[in-house]
């Protein structure tokens, strides 16, 4: 019985979060269609935040897919990336998850595995070299990106300027 109380006591909050999400979604759907953008003002937001991990031509770094192209792309499908990017993950851009001997967690994304240790790679491309030597467990986490959540965290209009930015990216 107690399992089963912890599993719907999951289940719940999953499935609120996902309404949370969506809800975010549409809630900037909305703001895309009212409000205008202003591109100027979303570089710098998208040079500020994307760039960090994201490439497009010969800016930003390669530890994200890059983003060129990304004019064409769904609207609701960008911004589900943006909002709620576990529901987007491309495949080989999972989280990947270290957890050393000394129990320190490093999560990042999976840059580089010899047989010497893992580069991790993390925002900002920032990388650590953790030895095999120092390795208790590593794995990819299925279904959850490395990028962050907060980015569904902006006003309306922040959003809706990032977007138009995004929507010049041939």
């Amino acid at each position: 019985k107690v399992a089963k109380k912890i599993h719907q006591a999951a289940l719940a909050s999953y499935k609120a979060e996902k309404a949370t999400l969506s809800a975010k979604v549409n809630k900037f759907l909305k703001a895309c269609q009212t409000l205008e953008g202003r591109p100027a003002i979303g570089k710098a937001h998208f040079e500020g935040a994307c760039l960090a991990c994201h490439a497009v031509g010969n800016q930003g770094y390669d530890i994200a897919p890059a983003l060129d192209g990304s004019a064409t792309r769904e609207l609701h499908a960008l911004l589900t990336a943006i909002v709620n990017p576990d529901a987007a993950v491309e495949g080989g851009y999972n989280l990947h998850r270290v957890i050393k001997k000394d129990g320190d967690v490093i999560e990042g994304y999976l840059y580089k595995s010899t047989q010497q240790g893992l580069t991790i790679a993390l925002m900002g491309n920032g990388k650590v070299f953790i030895p095999k030597a120092d390795i208790a467990t590593e794995s990819s986490v299925a279904g959850k990106s490395f990028m962050p959540m907060h980015f569904g965290n902006y006003d309306e209009q922040t959003m809706v300027d990032i977007i138009s930015h995004i929507k010049t990216l041939k």
